[in-house]
């Protein structure tokens, strides 16, 4: 039997967990609260639980997963695989969340922003289907974008290209979870 990939989604409000095929066919999912309020502690233990929570609903063994994908809010240094900011999850500070997965659960792990994962798998699976390059827009708690150059994520500098949500459009604005004033995801995301 092939192997298979657990993707965690994780979101500002909701955990979105899926075991899925090579072919990016989806062959289990859930979906459990993030429980952002309740600290990173929270909801890092919700993250572990989900997929043992997959592993158990789907009776896939361990030994069957190629690896945990995850894909996180947020600023990341994919260099180093830590999440340096997200600012829908509160406490989120240079978290190597990657390593504390994979030492929870001994499988490989690999992490990326979100909206990132969003656009590889548009350019892969979706509308974006062949294009060479893309641009996808994420809304949810927050606003993300992903951006696809000859075929693979660019991350630009800091791993900041595609962050919209945090484009100042009223400098005298309301405060942003980011710490800015002003910032588009204030006024327009699923919580603005």
């Amino acid at each position: 039997m092939d192997k298979q990939v657990i993707a965690v989604d994780i979101g500002g409000t909701n955990l979105r967990f899926g075991i899925v095929k090579k072919t990016g066919q989806i062959i289990h999912k859930i979906v459990r609260p993030t429980e952002a309020d309740a600290g990173k502690d929270a909801v890092i233990k919700n993250i572990i639980n989900g997929i043992d929570e997959i592993l158990y609903l789907s009776k896939i063994k361990k030994s069957s997963i190629l690896g945990i994908s995850l894909a996180t809010p947020g600023f990341i240094d994919i260099n180093k695989g830590i999440i340096t900011f997200s600012p829908n999850l509160p406490g989120w500070r240079n978290i190597n969340l990657g390593k504390i997965v994979k030492d929870s659960l001994d499988i490989p792990v690999t992490i990326e922003n979100d909206a990132n994962a969003a656009a590889f798998g548009e350019r892969w699976l979706g509308a974006g289907r062949n294009s060479r390059n893309l641009i996808c827009i994420t809304m949810g708690t927050g606003i993300g974008g992903g951006i696809i150059l000859d075929n693979k994520i660019w991350h630009g500098d800091k791993g900041m290209a595609g962050e919209i949500g945090h484009i100042t459009v009223d400098p005298d604005g309301s405060l942003c979870n980011c710490g800015n004033y002003g910032c588009l995801e204030a006024y327009s995301s699923g919580t603005g």
